[in-house]
């Protein structure tokens, strides 16, 4: 007996530590989960943030974590729902979650903004709950409710200082990915009644600029920063207009020089005059023109600034995508594509359809070519010949086709296609059908995966029959040469330049009408 409680007991004791071992390891991955998520936040990647948060939610629940890893992720949730999405009433319903899971719970000032502390303590007075411990003040609710939250904050260190007529460097960090159109940044010194605006220039990890050393003046600058959307709608900030960022102007420095990455701190106005090649320990520029101002040489451009097609720009930056050029995203859905695979098709073959020609000299069994006029072909084209057809019906056909094409957008794509079929006759585009379709794509555009799309078009060209006879030889049918064609296409990308595609489809052939149906399957390269 005692050998057995002994036994229970340690049982006990393991399965215990087993738990709280996996506890543990859930409270390391939902801590882990929340810090790549809003580092996902603050470089406006907001679906990216919401994926990482959904993750650790699910890791909390997969592996039973409470209390404040739990709170931390629906906090999370609150502020990306409220400060990104501008989902007031779906935030509060999170910060009230956060709350209920540990009441001690705060929002992170790093991410917080006035709205976001707003909902936050309406969740808390709403929710009843307050903090623990330690003196506290009862939070009541705002007196108007939450109004629909805006653009958000930008994450920002301004510089502590800069010496006076030295350009002060302000830098935005976002990575290519963020939905950026342009940032400007709006700046003002001593004896400028008005801010003076001007664009930023993307960089390496983000956008920046450089406010000229020419209207750099004691006691301080002012600037803020606008962020809008490639569709020119307004998506975050940085200071305002009456509560502007404020870098002090020194005489004496008394921090590090402050510098845009990859670049040296700016000189003083007139520091410098433009180097001579293979110089070594010279700096180029001197100039008064910071990054992103026009100029006409070198020597305009401040500190290590070139002067390349009239702007200051820094050596090693990588290109400036022009306003209409979005920036490479090696996982965004390729824009060119091409097809290239087998055909199998059906085409209707009818009484009184024409043939391709008439009988081939030499030929003595004419029965499946009927001249027009004659019992079984009531055509009335001079000297055309029908092709026998003793029962109507479908009729196989087998060719190769190809297909080029570009998305002029997200969704929708112009392509150009070529079906070649291998036995045709001697008409004019027998054996060949060109044609041009718009393609809509259904599924999100995405660089791998499933994807679908549907196509309307014309075509050029014929789609030849030929009906097996009772004795050979057996004659083509004629088609039109005018087409309209519509149909899908679903494919399969492994990766973002290779997949698989198969694509059914239908055409319409006139003014010698016939129908055919055609699928192909082949590859598909893009990018």
């Amino acid at each position: 007996m005692k050998h057995w409680i002994l036994s229970t007991a340690l049982a006990v004791v393991v399965l215990s530590l087993g738990m709280n071992s996996a506890r543990a390891q859930g409270d390391i991955q939902v801590l882990d989960f929340n810090r790549q998520a809003m580092q996902a936040y603050t470089n406006l990647e907001l679906e990216q943030a919401r994926g990482f948060l959904d993750q650790a939610l699910a890791t909390a629940q997969r592996t039973g974590v409470s209390g404040a890893p739990l709170a931390r992720t629906y906090v999370n949730l609150g502020v990306v729902m409220v400060g990104g999405y501008q989902e007031t009433a779906q935030g509060l319903e999170f910060f009230r979650q956060a709350l209920q899971a540990d009441p001690n719970v705060r929002l992170d000032p790093l991410t917080s903004t006035p709205e976001i502390q707003q909902v936050f303590a309406l969740a808390r007075a709403s929710s009843g709950t307050r903090p623990s411990g330690g003196n506290t003040t009862t939070v009541r609710p705002p007196t108007t409710p939450p109004q629909p939250v805006g653009p958000r904050a930008i994450p920002h260190a301004p510089i502590p200082e800069q010496l006076a007529q030295t350009a002060v460097p302000v830098f935005i960090q976002a990575p290519p990915s963020a939905p950026i159109g342009g940032i400007t940044v709006h700046y003002r010194s001593t004896g400028m009644p008005e801010f003076q605006q001007a664009s930023m220039r993307r960089m390496r990890g983000g956008w920046g600029y450089e406010i000229p050393c020419s209207d750099v003046f004691q006691p301080a600058v002012e600037y803020y920063v606008v962020a809008e959307s490639r569709a020119g709608d307004l998506i975050g900030y940085v200071g305002e207009e009456a509560s502007p960022i404020r870098v002090p102007i020194v005489s004496v420095r008394t921090r590090p020089a402050a510098a845009l990455p990859g670049m040296v701190p700016p000189q003083p106005c007139g520091a410098d005059s433009e180097c001579p090649p293979g110089l070594e320990g010279c700096v180029n520029g001197g100039g008064r023109a910071g990054l992103g101002d026009r100029c006409e040489v070198t020597s305009d451009c401040s500190g290590t600034l070139v002067c390349e097609s009239g702007f200051c720009v820094t050596t090693d930056a990588p290109p400036v995508p022009e306003e209409d050029e979005e920036p490479s995203d090696p996982n965004a859905m390729p824009r060119f594509f091409s097809h290239i695979g087998l055909t199998v098709g059906v085409g209707y073959a009818d009484q009184d359809m024409l043939a391709d020609g008439g009988p081939p000299s030499g030929i003595t069994n004419t029965m499946a070519w009927v001249e027009a006029g004659q019992p079984g072909c009531n055509r009335t084209e001079a000297g055309a010949y029908c092709v026998q057809v003793a029962t109507p019906g479908f009729v196989p056909t087998v060719a190769l086709r190809a297909t080029v094409g570009y998305y002029l957008t997200e969704r929708f794509a112009l392509a150009a296609t070529l079906r070649y079929q291998f036995n045709a006759g001697e008409s004019s585009m027998a054996n060949m059908l060109i044609g041009v379709r718009g393609q809509f794509l259904f599924t999100e555009p995405v660089a791998e995966g499933l994807h679908l799309a549907g196509f309307i078009g014309t075509s050029y060209g014929q789609i030849q029959l030929q009906v097996e006879q009772p004795q050979p030889p057996a004659p083509y049918i004629l088609s039109g040469l005018n087409g309209v064609q519509l149909g899908t296409v679903l494919g399969y990308r492994f990766s973002r330049n290779l997949g698989v595609v198969v694509t059914p489809e239908l055409h319409i052939l006139f003014p010698t009408f016939m129908i055919g149906i055609d699928f192909t399957a082949g590859l598909e390269v893009a990018f």
